[in-house]
């Protein structure tokens, strides 16, 4: 027994029903249809193998660098009158302006921090340098230490960012500090370091 086939799949087959392409809409015998490997049910001119690129799989690659030399810790050649800890997380600002907004809470483990007058300040007194997670010291400047508590301070009227040190801004409490009367200037250094964000730093005392 021969069955007669149409164009649209209508026709009677025993065992057998009708379907539909479900890309093109097509309608054939069920026992004609394809599955793909994403589960799409069409006919045989639809139908597609799963292109080989999607079996590709990447190789890891590992980006560091083989050949490096090691980045040299912050340098501070500085006669250290005071240590201490942040105990509040300090912000960051802009540089070169005065800072009449936020305050440096510090508790030292002994000593005392002085209050100087704007002209002392902008001539190089009460420096501070703040050790950050992120990227070495912040050097910054205050002119007003309020005693809050024994061995705790207030750091106000602030000079941030100093020397070059912008990115070392934002540090959480808990912080390393050291403090110092003396002047600081930058290190000679090499043309080779003078572009690196982490900064030496040397004393240089006045009259």
């Amino acid at each position: 027994m021969t069955h007669r086939r149409t164009s649209t799949g209508t026709y009677f087959k025993p065992g057998s029903n009708n379907v539909w392409c479900q890309r093109c809409g097509k309608k054939i015998k069920a026992d004609l249809i394809k599955v793909e490997w994403d589960g799409l049910k069409v006919c045989s001119p639809c139908y597609e193998e799963r292109h080989p690129q999607d079996m590709v799989r990447g190789i890891f690659d590992h980006q560091a660098a083989t050949l490096v030399s090691p980045e040299p810790a912050d340098k501070f050649i500085l006669p250290v009158t005071v240590t201490g800890l942040t105990i509040a997380p300090f912000g960051d600002n802009f540089e070169g302006s005065w800072d009449n907004r936020r305050s440096l809470k510090v508790q030292l483990t002994g000593g005392s921090l002085p209050t100087v007058t704007e002209l002392e300040v902008l001539n190089g007194a009460n420096l501070v340098a703040v050790q950050s997670p992120f990227d070495g010291w912040e050097v910054l400047q205050y002119q007003v230490a309020s005693l809050t508590a024994p061995n705790t301070y207030s750091l106000t009227r602030l000079l941030r960012a100093r020397y070059g040190t912008e990115l070392a801004m934002a540090t959480p409490s808990g912080s390393p500090l050291m403090a110092s009367a003396a002047r600081l200037r930058r290190a000679g250094l090499p043309p080779s370091r003078k572009s690196r964000s982490k900064r030496e730093w040397s004393a240089r005392t006045t009259s």
